[in-house]
């Protein structure tokens, strides 16, 4: 589920669109620290990947870790579909 969410949040993924995604899309409430475990385990499978976005004014100047789906990543969606 936090592969779909990503992929449907497109360049606009990050922890906290995610964990909103979940809980609107899937009403499943997960910890921050779950979705970036999650995230990490699907990076290593080569299933996701990151950047560091822009820094922003409302972070200090720190700049968030974006997300998206590899086209590994996309395979391993559509074939649990299938």
């Amino acid at each position: 589920m936090t592969l779909l969410a990503v992929l449907g949040l497109g360049e606009h993924a990050d922890g906290r669109s995610i964990r909103t995604e979940l809980a609107e899309k899937a009403s499943r409430s997960v910890s921050v620290s779950t979705i970036y475990v999650t995230l990490m385990r699907l990076e290593e499978k080569g299933y996701a990947t990151s950047w560091k976005g822009e820094p922003t004014r409302t972070r200090g100047g720190k700049a968030r870790r974006m997300y998206g789906v590899t086209p590994e990543g996309r395979e391993a969606l559509e074939s649990v579909r299938d």
